[in-house]
Parts: structure tokens; C-alpha cells; sequence
């Protein structure tokens, strides 16, 4: 699944990036709350989405070790 970010106007929501779907397309837009939309940590959403291949396979490496960190850790 793809997130596509977009604007709702007058009733209608406008996708703010083009997408390859055929007309009449179903799709389901989940609405956030305005406390959900306002967490200080949205700031940091799709901050990741424009790694190449080879930047998002160190950064889920890096996470990976840091997850088993963890898991040493906190035993």
C-alpha cells in the first residue's frame, strides 16, 4: 500500500501527488482525529519515505540491532 498524501476542499478530497489508478477507483481514506493529527510525533511522518533501496536496508539493519540491544538489555 502507498500513502499519497491530500487536501480535503469543499467536500472533495484533492490527492496532492498523481497516482496511477483507473477512474473510478475505489479507495479508503482514514481520517485522523485532531488529537492524532496534532501528536508531536507526525512531525517525523514519511521523513523516510524517499530513501534509495540501499539507504532503507541500512536504516532497517540499524533498527534490527538496535531492536536485539534492547531485547539484551532489558533481560
Amino acid at each position: 500500500m502507498k500513502a499519497v498524501k491530500g487536501v480535503h476542499e469543499k467536500g472533495i478530497v484533492r490527492l496532492l501527488e498523481p497516482v496511477s489508478l483507473p477512474d473510478q477507483q475505489e479507495v479508503t481514506v482514514p481520517v485522523p482525529s485532531l488529537e492524532e493529527s496534532t501528536h508531536p510525533a507526525l512531525r517525523f511522518a514519511g521523513m523516510l519515505q524517499d530513501l534509495t533501496p540501499e539507504e532503507q536496508a541500512t536504516f532497517e539493519e540499524a533498527l534490527s540491532q538496535r531492536l536485539q540491544f534492547d531485547r539484551i538489555v532489558s533481560r
